[in-house]
């Protein structure tokens, strides 16, 4: 399918530019909107069992991190040295060495999640890459 090579593309682009290691597209589910489910991925290595874990995993409107980020249309950007206490859906990740995870929603596409095992700063430059990249593949995909 074209669409999952182009998502796919954007979400290499995305780790390689900005020092993630792994990237994710959860996409609004066609037959149930208030879920968010796994359409594709890109990881290093050390993430393929953590992203493998992942996709079985839906996310529902307005619950957790993803699904608030994707009912408010606002970004999440989380370090592991700011949340490790708490109990929350990305402890485990904090725990295996991650640092940095971000979420950010893409309008009425769904919501891309990023994590790196570094500290990665918060940009606004990143942010409109990857909503513009996303949005505009979706786009594409609607004509």
């Amino acid at each position: 399918m074209m669409m999952d090579s182009e998502v796919k593309q954007i979400l290499k682009s995305l780790c390689f530019s900005h020092g993630w290691s792994y990237a994710v597209f959860w996409r609004y589910d066609p037959i149930n909107p208030m879920l968010l489910r796994f359409e594709e991925a890109h990881n290093d290595e050390k993430s393929a069992a953590l992203v493998d874990d992942m996709i079985l995993q839906p996310h529902i409107l307005g619950q957790g991190f993803v699904g608030a980020a994707a009912l408010t249309g606002n970004h999440q950007w989380l370090f592991s040295d700011t949340l490790f206490q708490c109990e929350h859906e990305f402890q485990n990740q904090f725990l295996s060495g991650f640092k940095t995870i971000a979420i950010i929603p893409v309008r009425s596409s769904g919501v891309v999640q990023l994590g790196s095992t570094q500290k990665v700063v918060e940009s606004q430059e990143m942010l409109e890459e990857t909503t513009r990249a996303v949005e505009d593949m979706c786009f594409k995909q609607q004509q």
